[in-house]
């Protein structure tokens, strides 16, 4: 197992960042209040 939380935990830059080995941005959909 890579990662293990909340999907409010894992859709951060740093945790997708470790998990994919590569720089990672978020952007929040902009017809939701959610990622």
């Amino acid at each position: 197992m890579i990662a293990q939380g909340t999907p409010a935990e894992l859709m951060r830059s740093d945790t997708l960042e470790k998990i994919y080995g590569i720089p990672m941005g978020i952007l929040p959909h902009p017809a939701a209040r959610h990622l």
